[in-house]
């Protein structure tokens, strides 16, 4: 059911201005379950609601709501997990694209000692960057090792290294790739998460309104009207 509310709401959710956007001031899974409790306690009141001024139908505008920031909160979650096990496994590959770079300029700056042409490349890739130039260090060094690999085979250099840094270089582009676009879409689902928090508080905040003035001398009837989370602070 939460996702075929998110579906039937996620064109009112987006429609949404940004600038009318209300964050979470409590646990989401707390407001959830709030509005949650609120959406049965109703049930008995919403002729005398409905008197008052409040839409006979807001009962179902509550539950679904409800249901529809149930999945958007859901689709946050997923999202984050997927963007923390991206970004873990960027993390690592790039320090052993960092630290291989380093093995491959130790190297080098041995083998070619006697060559300064080969050496003002090398130096043009010492030390740290960003990401990006990493990437780009680790392609180049493993192309001009590639063309000079004479010298490295003699002082006993693996030149498989020089594979590594190719692949270490195109998997740590495609890894920044994917946390790029992860980061981005995160941000997406939580500011649609939000609008659907919104869309429910703004429903939640005028019910409660409606039942304090309806139910203001009824204080068995008064009390479902109230946050349990704020009334505990």
């Amino acid at each position: 059911m939460s996702k075929e509310s998110y579906d039937t709401l996620l064109k009112e959710i987006l429609a949404v201005p940004d600038d009318a956007i209300k964050k979470p001031n409590m646990p989401i899974a707390t407001f959830i379950q709030e509005a949650s409790d609120l959406s049965l306690w109703i049930k008995d009141d919403l002729t005398q609601l409905a008197a008052a001024g409040v839409d006979p139908l807001i009962g179902e505008t509550l539950s679904l709501r409800t249901e529809a920031l149930i999945h958007a909160q859901s689709i946050c979650g997923t999202a984050l997990l997927s963007a923390d096990k991206s970004y873990q496994q960027y993390q690592q590959e790039r320090a052993k694209a960092e630290a291989l770079k380093d093995e491959l300029i130790k190297a080098f700056r041995f083998a070619y000692s006697s060559r300064p042409d080969l050496l003002r490349q090398v130096k043009s890739n010492r030390g740290r960057g960003s990401i990006e130039t990493l990437i780009q260090d680790l392609h180049n060094l493993s192309i001009l090792g590639k063309a000079n690999p004479e010298m490295l085979t003699t002082i006993g250099f693996d030149l498989q290294q020089l594979e590594v840094a190719t692949s270490s270089s195109v998997q740590l582009s495609q890894l920044l790739a994917t946390v790029k676009k992860s980061k981005a879409s995160k941000a997406n689902n939580h500011a649609i998460r939000n609008k659907a928090y919104t869309l429910l508080k703004t429903t939640v905040e005028n019910l409660r309104l409606a039942g304090r003035y309806v139910f203001h001398d009824q204080p068995d009837k008064l009390k479902g009207y109230k946050s349990r989370y704020w009334a505990s602070k």
